[in-house]
């Protein structure tokens, strides 16, 4: 009787939120997970959305990955439906100092998603002395220990000098003033300050129904921050780098460096009482550098690195700063927040020091700080590369956009755009029409009647069209058709989708056949006693990438290295790094990409 009164009760709040929300147009299933089908409304935020249905802003962009970029009115999104975890037996272990939902899992012989089933919170964070619940058919055995991000840090770093402290007397709150720029959100914004969005919302309670673009905001922030801030900006006035031209930044003279040394500054939260289970991700970034610098010092090159352990403040940033030695250091690898960038990029302005962000999209300095390195670069920045490739790939196809909407309403339409202006600078052949126009025997007609091979392009990332696609092309019979897949697509998680050859670009591809990443993770296991995370991307190798990639660098051309950054590197395991100049004063973004085409035979890479 009591199961039955729960799902009477569940089906009440499911019918209550479909009711009181009529912008909701249907539930759906996609792979087993129930969803609303939402409507955007005009001025509604994540922020709104997240509080109207009680879920994250980030169980939004999973379920959207479009919405990365920004909501638009009328979109139609994803909104996860809350169901009630099915009841299990299980044993309850309790969580010590240094332990990680990885190494827990290890233990017990159970995947880590196995335990982010049974115990949500700890997607977020591992609390010691906390109470988990594991599968009652998990099993231990004895196994040598993992080595805890504590005794990796031991084991590298060097002998920190003394810290110099930042006062905490006053507590008295100020604010600062910041311009909202397009595609900003509530969340991005409360990261690159470090502050609560609640915080954003009681200083600025109008942005309850959205942000405004070019609108200012108040941002609460500490006089401590404020002081050091000031102090960076103070110093850098004082000492002004003379901007460097593209065409002198290399000297004539190549100076090659035999000793190098780097600092990995990341949130490993070694004292925190409470740990982030997403440090994982950090640790295995750091043992992926530490692997490539052992490899490279066979080569003779002699390298010291430094690491330091930053938390996800300001103000623990700023300690870590005030040591001597880290002035003297080749090249630096972090933050992995944006809200710690601004600081360490001046930093790494004023001592004339590489400064390599590998995790953040967003680097706003980058226009003006010739010592920034951007791995990520955001999507729209891009286009034109992806694009200008692309149009060489279709030079002799014939390519048809399949616009989703009659009213050209579309998220890919900057992109599109960008195509096209390559596709008639090429003059690749291509067509426009309305993706519902469009059925199997039309394409099929369409490929018969040419002897080129035919490209569809939908340009969106929703589920319902890309699903339409989908249904669509399992009647195709001609096997000339392919489909131009975006990155966003593999989240969506439909098979069907592949069932035609498709072309695609991604920023990450490792090749798991390939003996050299064999190695490395044979390498990975018996140094540190864990196998990594093989998923893509893996931190373990993007560590392991940036590390060998920069170093390798130093050591051929010394620290003035930028005319060589267009040289291939063979020794890349998951990235393809093409790092290009975003202005005559300004740092660097990575433009690589990888091409692929693939097929029932498997993945091509075609550049």
């Amino acid at each position: 009787m009591r199961k039955l009164i729960v799902f009477l009760f569940a089906s009440f709040i499911t019918f209550f939120v479909v009711a009181s929300n009529p912008n909701v147009s249907k539930q759906v299933t996609v792979n087993g997970i129930q969803y609303y089908q939402y409507t955007v409304q005009k001025s509604e935020g994540f922020y709104a959305i997240s509080t109207k249905f009680g879920v994250t802003q980030d169980d939004i962009i999973l379920a959207n990955p479009s919405t990365k970029e920004g909501l638009r009115v009328g979109q139609e999104i994803l909104i996860p439906i809350k169901t009630e975890a099915k009841k299990e037996n299980y044993l309850l272990h309790t969580v010590e100092k240094g332990e990680t939902v990885f190494s827990i899992s290890q233990k017990y012989k159970i995947s880590k998603e196995e335990i982010y089933s049974l115990n949500p919170e700890t997607k977020e964070v591992l609390k010691i002395g906390s109470t988990i619940k594991i599968k009652s058919n998990a099993t231990t055995e004895n196994k040598p220990t993992n080595p805890s991000p504590t005794s990796i840090l031991q084991k590298t770093s060097v002998t920190d000098k003394p810290i110099q402290q930042i006062s905490d007397n006053n507590k008295e709150n100020t604010y600062i003033e910041h311009k909202v720029r397009r595609r900003e959100t509530l969340y991005s914004i409360s990261e690159l300050y470090d502050v609560e969005i609640d915080a954003i919302i009681k200083e600025n309670p109008s942005v309850v129904n959205g942000l405004i673009v070019r609108s200012i905001l108040r941002i609460p922030m500490g006089k401590k921050v404020q002081q050091v801030e000031a102090i960076t900006e103070k110093a850098f006035e004082e000492k002004p780098i003379a901007p460097i031209p593209q065409t002198s930044v290399v000297a004539n003279k190549q100076d090659k460096k035999t000793h190098i040394k780097i600092a990995v500054l990341m949130p490993f939260e070694l004292e925190a009482t409470v740990r982030d289970a997403g440090m994982d991700r950090f640790v295995e970034f750091y043992q992926g550098i530490l692997i490539a610098t052992d490899s490279l010092a066979q080569h003779g090159i002699t390298i010291e690195v430094e690491a330091h352990d930053i938390g996800k403040t300001q103000n623990q940033l700023t300690k870590t700063l005030g040591i001597h030695s880290l002035k003297e250091v080749d090249i630096i690898f972090g933050p992995a927040y944006s809200s710690q960038i601004p600081a360490l990029a001046n930093f790494a302005k004023l001592h004339k020091i590489k400064l390599v962000v590998p995790f953040s999209p967003t680097v706003p300095e980058i226009e003006s700080n010739e010592y920034l390195y951007q791995v990520i670069t955001p999507q729209s920045d891009l286009h034109t590369s992806i694009a200008k490739e692309f149009s060489k790939v279709f030079s002799n196809k014939l390519v048809y956009f399949l616009q989703p909407r009659k009213d050209n309403l579309q998220d890919k339409k900057e992109f599109v755009n960008q195509l096209k202006v390559a596709f008639n600078q090429n003059k690749v052949s291509y067509r426009t029409g309305f993706l519902g126009d469009f059925s199997a025997s039309s394409l099929d007609s369409i490929a018969n009647s040419t002897n080129k091979e035919l490209v569809l392009i939908v340009p969106s990332t929703n589920l319902v069209v890309v699903t339409q696609l989908s249904n669509m092309i399992q009647s195709v019979q001609s096997s000339s058709i392919r489909i131009f897949s975006f990155s966003e697509w593999h989240q969506l998680q439909i098979q069907d989708l592949y069932q035609l050859p498709h072309y695609t670009y991604t920023n990450y591809y490792i090749d798991f056949k390939d003996s050299n990443i064999h190695a490395f993770f044979t390498k990975l296991r018996n140094t540190y006693g864990i196998a990594g995370t093989q998923s893509v991307p893996n931190y373990a190798l993007l560590g392991y990438d940036l590390a060998n990639y920069f170093i390798g660098l130093l050591s051929n051309y010394g620290s003035n290295f930028e005319s060589k950054l267009q040289e291939k590197n063979n020794g890349l395991l998951q990235m393809n790094l093409q790092f290009e100049k975003v202005s005559v004063n300004g740092g660097y973004q990575n433009k690589g990409i990888f091409l692929q085409s693939y097929d029932q035979q498997g993945i091509t890479t075609l550049k």
